[in-house]
Parts: structure tokens; sequence; C-alpha cells
């Protein structure tokens, strides 16, 4: 009767052989996923500077139309114009906020900590709006004095403007911006609306890009400047946020409008 033996596993079938091939093949996967998030990158910073210089070309081609350089225009050829340059600075700001998006989520992005007062970040963004003259609706309440933060008051203003640029645009009278200390320590700040809200359903979408979710009344809104979102605005903002190893988070009721809260970690936690 014939025995049949097996001849010992050769080295390339022996648990660790495969264990080291599964490890060479995640590897190469990996540095396929990197090389092509920089081939993105890459591509993305390219385009977007030739659509800047072509948007710059439009711009001030429009600024001497209207200047009359050549030739008067009829008050309709002026409103065309206006119309032009106002699509110009809305395709230049879509440019800013595709690649901010893209920078953020590479891992890349510089983030400059240092010491900040939230409170005066808020304090200066309310400014602004106040000069861009969507101020007159803000309302700003200080809780417990917040404690100071590591933070970038760059990209934490940017979060704050993208916040309330978007409350302006649907709310009815007033944006309640409130800045306090977290229960957790930390700083929170919340900016609501009194609009019509967002339906629970809808709340999860919304920090998804492109994303714009419209008022019943009106179909796209305005912010105080005359443009139109980009639906960009609040990706970047949870971007920012989780860089800074903090928290963002949308509450709302339909008819009592939505609040929108992010917490930035206390010292020890960065």
């Amino acid at each position: 009767m014939d025995i049949e033996t097996k001849s010992p596993s050769s080295p390339s079938e022996s648990p660790m052989s495969g264990a080291r091939e599964r490890s060479r093949r995640l590897l190469a996967e990996l540095q396929e996923e990197l090389s092509s998030a920089e081939a993105k990158s890459s591509f993305l910073s390219r385009v977007s500077h030739e659509l800047r210089n072509t948007l710059a070309i439009m711009k001030t081609a429009s600024y001497y139309l209207k200047d009359g350089v050549a030739g008067p225009l009829t008050p309709r050829q002026t409103r065309m114009v206006d119309l032009i340059s106002r699509n110009v600075d809305r395709q230049g700001r879509l440019i800013d906020n595709v690649l901010d998006l893209a920078h953020l989520r590479s891992g890349k992005f510089n983030i400059q900590l240092r010491r900040c007062d939230a409170a005066e970040v808020v304090a200066e963004v309310v400014r602004e709006f106040k000069l861009l003259g969507g101020g007159q609706r803000l309302q700003v309440e200080l809780g417990p004095k917040p404690p100071a933060v590591d933070a970038d008051p760059d990209l934490i203003g940017q979060v704050v403007r993208n916040l309330v640029a978007n409350a302006l645009r649907y709310a009815k009278e007033r944006v309640v911006v409130s800045v306090g200390a977290s229960p957790a320590g930390g700083v929170s700040v919340s900016v609501q609306d009194d609009g019509a809200g967002i339906p629970s359903d809808r709340l999860g979408e919304l920090f998804t890009e492109f994303v714009q979710l419209p008022a019943p009344d009106q179909s796209r809104p305005l912010d105080v400047r005359g443009y139109r979102g980009t639906g960009l605005g609040l990706a970047i903002c949870k971007e920012i946020v989780l860089g800074h190893r903090g928290e963002i988070r949308a509450e709302s009721e339909p008819g009592r409008g939505a609040r929108f809260t992010f917490f930035l970690p206390p010292l020890e936690a960065l």
C-alpha cells in the first residue's frame, strides 16, 4: 500500500512569508494611494492657477467696460456687466474653497497654533460684518469667560465667518453668536439663526461638500455681500475644527431656526 507523504512547506508558503507578502501588497497600495493624492493636489493647483488667470482677465475687462473705456454703457448693459463681475467673484471664491478643502483633507495644511482668545476672534468677525452692512442683525452673547486655547486664529475666524454668513442668509431677523467655556473644558462657540430651520433627516448632510439646503421661500439665498453659497463652507468648517481636534455639530427644529456649535479642546488636549 502506497502511503502519500507531504513534503515540508516551502518558505513561500509559510505563515510568516504570507504575512510579509500581504504587508508588501498593502504598502504598494498605500504608496499608490499617496501618489494619487499628490497627483490630485498637483492637478488642482495647476488648474486653479489657470482658472484664476482667466478670471482675473475677465474681472479686469468688466472693470474697464463699467468705467466706459470702450464707450458709454446703457443702463441694461451696465446691469449685465455687474452680473458678469458678480459671477466672476463667485467662481473665484469657489476655486479658493475647493483648494482649501483639498489642502485640509490632504493633511498638509499648515495650522499655526498659538495662544488664542476665541471671544476676540468672534468680535473681529462681527466687526467685519457690520462694515459689510449685514451686522445689524448680529447679536453676541458672552457666557462664562472662555479659557485661552492653542489654535490658529485665522482659521478659527474662517469657521466663525462661514457660520455667520450662512446664518445671515437664512435668518428672519437676527443671528446670535455665543462664546463661552464648554462644560468639558475648552471653548464653545455657537451661531444660531431664527430662520425656518432644517428638517431632522437633512442634518447629516450639512457638512458634506456641495450640499445646499434651500430656504422655503427662496431657492438659493444670498449672503450679505450678494453672493450665493458654494456648498463648501460647512465642509471646510468641519475640516478646520477636526484639525484642531475639536468637534462641530448642527441642531435644528423646523420653524425654530438652526444652531451650529463647535468646540475647541482645552490646552492640555492638543
